[in-house]
């Protein structure tokens, strides 16, 4: 899951924008499901989502 988080980073900065939220929700969704909802990565992640979507 972190490593599909790194790979949106990547197309997000690439401008594959639409791919880059994709590939960040499912990772947001893994954190969830693994980690639970308050962990700090599933938090961090979810905000970095939040913000990508206001922008995309």
């Amino acid at each position: 899951m972190l490593a599909r988080a790194n790979l949106a980073a990547f197309y997000w900065q690439d401008g594959r924008k639409n791919e880059a939220v994709a590939l960040l929700t499912r990772a947001v969704e893994q954190f969830r499901e693994i980690v639970g909802p308050k962990h700090p990565d599933t938090v961090a992640h979810a905000r970095m989502l939040d913000r990508w979507t206001d922008s995309a």
